[in-house]
């Protein structure tokens, strides 16, 4: 299993793939107009021990922007408002 990293500029496709499972890594403020977001394929968490990595979801993004663009993607509403808003906290922070 390999770990895909993609970055957009697009609000919505980065809340739709945080909607989706991917894993939100950073955001690049380099240009405060289009701030480019970046997440990873693979979302995963440590056991509570440090011992070892649980893989929780692997996402194939590039479905999801080839869907999205296409307007075929379908997503949960309510975790896909709640990813936006996490978005938006996103560019309005330090």
């Amino acid at each position: 299993m390999t770990k895909q990293i993609e970055s957009t500029k697009d609000i919505y496709l980065a809340a739709a793939w945080m909607a989706s499972g991917a894993k939100y890594e950073k955001v690049d403020k380099t240009d405060p107009r289009h701030q480019e977001f970046y997440f990873s394929s693979t979302n995963e968490e440590p056991t509570p021990d440090g011992s070892m990595v649980l893989v929780l979801k692997v996402v194939n993004m590039e479905e999801i922007k080839e869907q999205w663009v296409n307007a075929e993607l379908m997503v949960n509403a309510v975790q896909f408002k709640e990813a936006l808003q996490r978005m938006k906290s996103i560019i309005h922070s330090s």
